[in-house]
């Protein structure tokens, strides 16, 4: 099993076990040592998930924006979770950093009939 396959099913579990902070520092130790650039980004987006559980949802949305920019160029898949994302960088983030990153994923995504119907069906205002 490779590094991060492992690392994210342990901060999983410890996260199942109310340990998020645990997990988070587990998760910090091991994205360092990881090389491909979807594995290092889903780790940060993981670790602000976990922020985002702990109610820090300024630590969650800087682990969010640093993790979405490694592969802001690079081709998504749809994941629920990404509609949490953008609204927690909308709320955290200045508005143009929160525009940018709802542009962004309107761009890239915005073929996925999931996606499409989601961004459009929620209407992002400024702060």
């Amino acid at each position: 099993m490779n590094r991060y396959i492992w690392v994210t099913h342990a901060a999983t579990q410890l996260s199942m076990l109310d340990m998020r902070r645990r997990a988070i520092s587990m998760l910090g130790k091991h994205v360092v040592r990881l090389e491909e650039p979807r594995a290092v980004s889903s780790m940060l987006l993981h670790i602000g998930m976990l922020y985002l559980e702990l109610g820090e949802e300024q630590e969650a949305s800087q682990y969010f924006v640093e993790g979405l920019t490694i592969v802001e160029a690079m081709e998504l898949e749809y994941a629920p979770q990404f509609l949490t994302i953008l609204q927690v960088i909308q709320r955290q983030e200045t508005p143009m950093v929160a525009d940018y990153w709802i542009q962004n994923f309107t761009d890239r995504i915005a073929n996925h009939p999931k996606f499409k119907r989601t961004i459009a069906g929620h209407v992002f205002s400024n702060k």
